[in-house]
């Protein structure tokens, strides 16, 4: 923000600074701005005109060794996944970036081994390696400099020496929709109504992934046409809540828990005061927003990880903790996109970002 303020004065006035902050300030002509620095979301909904992000999900920072148990390793995947669906569910594209962390309290630092997936497949860009069937795949893994990944391919196990606190031990990416799992399904419908130009306008939430997973404030949002005045809401349960936003002509659906293999609905009266009829196309995009724990959308999980070494007598054995949670990034449903027929090679060979 100082360097724009300085060319700001330099364009007003036609002179520069070749000088400290403390020596220039003096001459600025308004009080330095330190905005607060946008989260990715933020940046995806102002650069992109995605909506990610819903008022009831709070980011929350990296965890400190505080909060934490003595002498533990905490190991945990996140995952972000983007996927488009036309209006019949059908996938159109996906991909997904993932982290593996670790919060040490290690009360002497000690090398820990971390077991993943024993059907672990590396893809990286510059080998033309095809997708293994029933395999879990990752792609581009790039690591810390506390990781020693020489065991990875081979064994399929980490090394790490870890620094305390949180650490971020390794990124990867995954762009084959055929290696993603998809957890949720938004399938959209619209049905007339008898004598009257209001159209009934559904929403089927369907959570694909296994019954020990819960996806948590799922919510979605519907943009709806200029013609629609306002609506009426039926739900299918308790755990439900709507609302609709008149001005930006937005429906919102938030859905606080929905647990594996499950099925939610939701029914929205479009109220239309006008000539004008609404075809399915007319609605959407639509986004969906949710936070799923115990699944990974590329099916990478740690197996097992343990504290190298002997614990000195008396004292505490370290214990290891891991854990699995896979959120939304891009998640949209696109009722405008025309159903076309493609060979499974090309299906897979292809992906829009």
């Amino acid at each position: 923000m100082l360097i724009f303020e300085i060319l700001d004065e330099m364009l007003n006035f036609g002179y520069c600074f070749v000088s400290s902050y403390n020596e220039i300030k003096q001459n600025l002509t308004f009080e330095p701005i330190r905005p607060k620095i946008p989260q990715q979301d933020d940046l995806a909904l102002r650069f992109f005109g995605i909506n990610v992000m819903d008022g009831s999900r709070v980011t929350t920072g990296p965890s400190e060794p505080k909060n934490k148990a003595p002498n533990s390793a905490y190991i945990n995947i996140v995952e972000g996944l983007s996927a488009v669906f036309d209006a019949s569910g059908e996938l159109r594209s996906s991909e997904l970036w993932g982290k593996l962390t670790l919060i040490s309290t290690l009360l002497v630092p000690a090398p820990i081994t971390i077991e993943l997936n024993s059907d672990l497949v590396v893809r990286t860009s510059g080998l033309p390696e095809g997708q293994v069937a029933g395999a879990t795949h990752i792609e581009n893994p790039s690591f810390h400099s506390c990781v020693d990944s020489s065991q990875l391919n081979r064994k399929k196990v980490l090394r790490v020496l870890p620094p305390p606190d949180q650490t971020r031990l390794m990124v990867y990416t995954l762009s084959d929709s055929a290696c993603i799992h998809i957890p949720l399904l938004v399938i959209p419908s619209l049905l007339a109504i008898d004598g009257s130009r209001d159209q009934n306008f559904s929403l089927r939430l369907k959570n694909q992934a296994e019954s020990h997973t819960t996806a948590s404030y799922v919510r979605v949002k519907i943009k709806l046409p200029a013609c629609v005045s306002s609506i009426s809401t039926t739900k299918s349960g308790e755990r439900q809540s709507s609302q609709y936003h008149s001005t930006e002509k937005i429906a919102e659906w938030e859905i606080k828990k929905s647990p594996g293999g499950t099925e939610e609905k939701i029914t929205f009266r479009l109220i239309n005061n006008t000539d004008r009829a609404i075809n399915l196309a007319d609605i959407g995009p639509i986004s969906v927003a949710f936070n799923i724990t115990n699944f990974s959308a590329s099916g990478l999980v740690v197996r097992m990880a343990r504290v190298e070494g002997q614990a000195e007598p008396m004292s505490q054995t370290p214990e290891c903790y891991f854990g699995v949670s896979t959120k939304s990034a891009s998640y949209t449903v696109r009722t405008d996109l025309t159903r076309t027929v493609t060979s499974p090679a090309s299906s897979l060979a292809s992906f829009t970002t």
